[in-house]
């Protein structure tokens, strides 16, 4: 029984180095415009709009440190979803203040 669960122990963790290695997200220690976080945010909100973010993130978008980090920074999630959609890629991030509350 005990290596039955270890069996299962092993699969977890590589699945779960699989999902990491295959998602391009940026580390959320990575700084981004001087911050913390968000460009993995950003990361996530441009995979999701390509519809290649996995399943696994969408259920916390705009949620946890998303809300945290779009709350700092006085803008919209959504509004920053929507200029995310149609910024050329060099302006994307830019700007933030522009998209206040």
């Amino acid at each position: 029984m005990r290596d039955c669960f270890q069996s299962l122990e092993r699969c977890r963790r590589e699945f779960e180095l699989d999902l990491v290695a295959t998602v391009p997200l940026r580390s959320p220690s990575e700084k981004v415009g001087g911050l913390f976080y968000f460009g993995r945010m950003l990361d996530k909100i441009r995979l999701h709009s390509k519809d290649e973010l996995p399943s696994d993130y969408h259920a916390n978008l705009g949620k946890g440190f998303d809300e945290k980090c779009v709350r700092l920074l006085r803008v919209n999630y959504d509004q920053l979803v929507e200029r995310g959609d149609t910024e050329p890629p060099e302006n994307r991030g830019r700007n933030v203040r522009q998209i206040g509350h």
